[in-house]
């Protein structure tokens, strides 16, 4: 059995139903074009963000590093005054303390000793080149450089003679104190007594570091590098 469809609608109606049609498909298309636009928009943007960001970052480690190598220069530069510093200061600087010294002379003057002055004077000494052998045709080693000595003179008053040698002995006997003299020694007498007007001189080697001992007994001073087992006098 055949079925015959006809179509009763008026042409106009038709083509009006069929514009709607296309004109509902083309929004859809266009609405979908928009939305691709926004989201490629939005992914560009994104990238973008993320560019700048990355780009931030990196001028601002650029910036960081420059600053770590200006800091890294200026404290290699301190490190290099500081140690130019240090350098003349072991060359000028004095490597007894004063008080040390002052003390040291003190515990080993006798009772009936006074000390009126006490004189320092910096000079240098040429040192004595060790003799060897050397092998033929070798150079000759260089002279070794000149010590720094610090001499010392003691000036005071003692009750006699005995006591002036006392004096003498006792500092011949401590440390650094070398070379220990009587350089002048004259009797005087006065109403009060006679008395001895002395004047001592010793050297120290300052090319030597001393370290000041303080133990329960006198204080001296002593090489710092003695031996363990010595102890100052």
């Amino acid at each position: 059995m055949r079925e015959f469809l006809v179509n009763l609608m008026p042409p106009e109606i038709g083509d009006r139903v069929r514009c709607r049609g296309e004109a509902r498909r083309t929004g859809l298309l266009v609405t979908l074009l928009i939305l691709s636009l926004i989201g490629v928009s939005i992914h560009s943007w994104d990238d973008a963000r993320r560019a700048r960001a990355v780009r931030d970052a990196a001028m601002s480690l650029r910036d960081r590093a420059e600053d770590v190598d200006a800091e890294l220069v200026r404290l290699e530069q301190d490190r290099t005054r500081l140690n130019e510093f240090m350098a003349t200061y072991r060359r000028v600087a004095l490597p007894v303390e004063m008080s040390d010294l002052l003390a040291t002379v003190v515990n080993a003057m006798p009772t009936k000793t006074s000390l009126t002055d006490l004189t320092l004077r910096l000079v240098t000494r040429e040192s004595t080149p060790v003799r060897t052998a050397a092998p033929p045709g070798s150079t000759a080693p260089p002279p070794p450089p000149p010590r720094r000595m610090l001499e010392v003179r003691l000036r005071g008053f003692a009750a006699s003679i005995n006591e002036v040698s006392d004096f003498e002995r006792a500092l011949a006997a401590t440390p650094p104190l070398a070379h220990v003299a009587v350089s002048e020694n004259r009797s005087l007498s006065t109403t009060e007594g006679d008395f001895h007007e002395f004047v001592i001189t010793a050297e120290i080697d300052l090319d030597l570091p001393y370290v000041g001992i303080r133990a329960a007994g006198p204080l001296a001073l002593q090489r710092s590098h003695a031996p363990s087992g010595e102890q100052a006098p």
